[in-house]
């Protein structure tokens, strides 16, 4: 045992333990652990093949998160508690509005992607990841083909929201391509990445082992602006989360795990302009509910990061908002984090959902 303390600044090289088994404050070299039923001694710190060692990267010390996320007190070591839970494994879902108005929400998504997942390595212990991207309409390609035979397809002459669109495009696509709620893994339509995004073979999803995942999500969440203006969001999540795409040899198979968390991503400004459209649905619980039956109804085992077009309203059509989104946040209750679509730093709201996601991680009990 050191010198009494009662902070860190009372210790030279040494931090302050004000660990109850001490029964003050003493500087100490590590952490130290009290002695079952006698709380009045303390053990040394455990060797470094049991707290980790330099050689294997895991010293104990925090390594600083890349977003500016502050510092997280809440997680605890599960070696510490003997307590099981904690998430090993998180399902990323993004829905990306592929209306005509949102090529630049979607610039400010892909930038701040390669932050947001550094600071869930960082910080959240669950460390497999997949990773899905879809978007609100699933008729891009065929409506940019099929329009005045063809003259909307990049160099006709009424591109409008096919700029960039390569006609023929449509015929290189699978049939989950015209599914909403596939998993994107080409991207088409006007202001799309328009080319394959180099998934691996048979799934429709990248995961935390894919290589040069930056640029494979950047391809697919470049959805473009060729979709209908009667936006459907909401319906592309519920279809991606559900039978039967989520079936055994349907699109999304695999992408979905019982022993992950699950974070749901949404980016629209979807006003209510007309039947058919998301935003003038008068009931968000089918939208919520799908949430929870891709969880086993277990309500705190997921997130959801909403940019919706609430609050500021300066790129909404019409500057119009729409109730039954911020309806939908208040169902999510404290496990969502919302922002206007409109918002300039994307990066910033991320990191202010790093710390409600690494709370579900560490409180999550896996089914069985």
């Amino acid at each position: 045992m050191g010198e009494p303390c009662e902070g860190d600044g009372d210790c030279a090289s040494q931090v302050c333990s004000l660990d109850d088994c001490t029964g003050s404050g003493v500087c100490v070299d590590a952490r130290i652990l009290p002695v079952p039923g006698n709380s009045d001694r303390c053990l040394p710190p455990p060797p470094d093949d049991e707290w980790g060692s330099e050689e294997d990267g895991s010293t104990g010390e925090e390594s600083g998160p890349l977003l500016d996320i502050g510092t997280d007190s809440s997680t605890t070591d599960t070696a510490e508690t003997g307590n099981d839970s904690g998430c090993e494994k998180i399902d990323f879902l993004f829905v990306i509005d592929n209306s005509g108005s949102m090529a630049d929400e979607q610039d400010r998504l892909i930038a701040a992607f390669p932050g947001f997942l550094d600071a869930i390595r960082d910080n959240v212990q669950g460390q497999d990841h997949h990773i899905m991207v879809v978007d609100s309409d699933e008729n891009a390609a065929w409506v940019c083909e099929e329009l005045n035979d063809g003259s909307h397809c990049s160099g006709g002459l009424n591109q409008q929201n096919c700029e960039g669109y390569p006609c023929g495009t449509a015929a290189m696509l699978d049939s989950c391509a015209r599914e909403l709620g596939g998993g994107v893994t080409y991207a088409y339509g006007g202001r799309a990445s328009n080319m394959d995004c180099g998934f691996p073979a048979g799934r429709r999803y990248l995961t935390s082992d894919d290589a040069n995942l930056d640029a494979a999500f950047a391809c697919a969440g470049k959805v473009g602006t060729s979709g209908n203006s009667v936006e459907r969001p909401m319906s592309s999540m519920v279809r991606a989360l559900s039978a039967p795409l989520t079936d055994p040899g349907d699109c999304n198979e695999g992408f979905l795990r019982e022993d992950a968390i699950l974070v749901v991503t949404i980016v629209t400004d979807d006003p209510p302009i007309g039947a058919g459209d998301d935003a003038v649905a008068t009931d968000p619980m089918p939208w919520y509910q799908a949430i929870l039956d891709a969880k086993g109804g277990d309500a705190n085992a997921s997130v959801v990061i909403g940019f919706l077009p609430t609050q500021d309203l300066s790129c909404v059509y019409g500057n119009q908002n729409t109730p039954v989104f911020e309806q939908f946040m208040s169902l999510v209750g404290t496990q969502g984090v919302s922002a206007s679509v409109c918002d300039l730093d994307y990066a910033g709201v991320f990191a202010n959902a790093i710390s409600t996601i690494d709370t579900t991680c560490d409180t999550f009990e896996p089914p069985g």
